[in-house]
């Protein structure tokens, strides 16, 4: 069936063929995997620009999150 959902993709398949696998994709959520992870390697092969990532937001966050450590300043000993 991924050999139908690739040539489906490309724009391979005849009427009854793409419904089949469109119906067989509703139903297989493995097959839905596949689809996505498809759809992202062309993406990648083409160099979208919707795989940049920006996560800034989230990573801030979770600094924010993150505990404020407070440690003494080192003391200098002078003359030792």
């Amino acid at each position: 069936m991924k050999q139908n959902l690739s040539s489906l993709m490309d724009g391979e398949l005849d009427d009854a063929a793409s419904t089949q696998c469109i119906r067989a994709l509703d139903a297989d959520p493995e097959l839905k995997a596949a689809w996505n992870e498809y759809h992202l390697i062309g993406d990648a092969i083409r160099g979208s620009a919707l795989l940049s990532v920006d996560v800034r937001t989230e990573v801030g966050q979770a600094l924010q999150q993150e505990p404020t450590v407070l440690a003494p300043k080192p003391t200098r000993r002078t003359g030792v």
